[in-house]
């Protein structure tokens, strides 16, 4: 998409975001498994499924920072069945014009297959970052999609205002020099928490990038281009939640080595009735590194329970252990066979 004015031949713009990073927890909060989303673009009758494969993308990218895995096999094949990691969701009437869908993810699920693609989930608590953009006059949708973007990441951010006391502060020569005294003096104005500048020029429909991260010291530059602007503040924003959350190398596709997937029968003694089943599946479900947890086989006397998980049944029996749901059986207590490890019965009332 060109989103420059036809008359303008070369545009240069000074990007930077002021971030100082503080011991201890930030203080801005982002909603990870949580997404809400217009539904303006949709017609009267609803595109439901497309509208929760959105929002699914939506959370994986927040959760993990990065976009770049959305195309692998494991998210494609999660993206049709999106049922499976959805825990509720619900339309809102916003305004008269506003309608918007809210879903809510099973955190659970949705980080294993984060796990799946080798992507971890970084901290709801997140750094607040001061936006400073030079020519944001000249075409306000550069600020606009840059906000939409970095909003997509989960990465809370604020635009300098650029009136007089900003001005009076930052030189251009400021923005491009080695220093950043004056970049650091100005963003107490915000009290933001880092600093990332950077500098756009689009000269014959390329755009060609700098960038430059400055976090206590530690100082990290890096290049990007494209003949598209949102394509390359896509990879500028990848970069920096990678570097916000503090990985060093980015794991492509095609290098990832894929996690064991286990198959586990778990069984539970006793004549269980309909709530007993749902509250035992519900609790399986939400296990650490369970994808899925059905029924396999019920009988007179126990039922079988088939989960399907990254962890091993050792790490899987511990989990189990600090829960209140289920105990092993004094049988099952007591043996070292593999056969009788998983075998349980019901904690108490249910």
């Amino acid at each position: 998409m060109r989103i420059m004015n036809s008359g303008i031949k070369k545009l240069s713009l000074l990007f930077f975001f002021f971030l100082s990073f503080s011991t201890g927890l930030y203080a801005v909060e982002v909603q990870l498994y949580q997404v809400e989303l217009s539904t303006q673009n949709q017609t009267e009758k609803f595109d439901q499924k497309k509208l929760l494969k959105e929002a699914l993308k939506t959370a994986l990218v927040r959760i993990s920072g990065s976009s770049q895995f959305l195309n692998t096999p494991e998210v494609t094949n999660a993206l049709t069945n999106v049922d499976g990691y959805i825990k509720q969701f619900s339309y809102h009437q916003r305004s008269a014009l506003e309608k918007t869908i809210k879903v809510i993810f099973n955190e659970n699920r949705v980080n294993a297959l984060l796990n799946s693609v080798k992507q971890s989930p970084w901290n709801k608590n997140r750094p607040l970052t001061l936006v400073w953009l030079s020519g944001a006059d000249r075409d306000p949708l550069i600020a606009s999609n840059m906000e939409k973007i970095l909003n997509q990441r989960g990465i809370p951010a604020v635009f300098a205002l650029m009136d007089l006391t900003d001005t009076a502060l930052v030189s251009e020569q400021d923005l491009v020099g080695e220093g950043t005294a004056a970049l650091e003096e100005a963003a107490k104005r915000y009290n933001p928490d880092v600093i990332l500048s950077g500098r756009l020029a689009e000269t014959n429909g390329i755009w060609q990038t700098h960038w430059r991260f400055i976090n206590k010291g530690e100082k990290a530059d890096w290049d990007n281009s494209g003949a598209k602007l949102n394509v390359v503040l896509d990879q500028v924003a990848d970069t920096l939640a990678l570097k916000l959350k503090g990985d060093k190398v980015l794991v492509s596709a095609d290098q990832i080595e894929r996690p064991v997937i286990n198959h586990l029968i778990l069984t539970v003694s006793g004549n269980l009735d309909v709530q007993q089943y749902s509250k035992i599946l519900k609790y399986l479900r939400e296990l650490p590194g369970v994808s899925e947890a059905e029924v396999a086989q019920i009988m007179p006397d126990k039922t079988l329970f088939e989960l399907v998980t990254t962890q091993s049944k050792a790490m899987l029996i511990n989990a189990i252990a600090d829960g209140q749901i289920l105990t092993k059986t004094p049988a099952a207590a007591e043996s070292t066979t593999e056969e009788d490890s998983m075998v349980y019965e019901v904690a108490g009332v249910l």
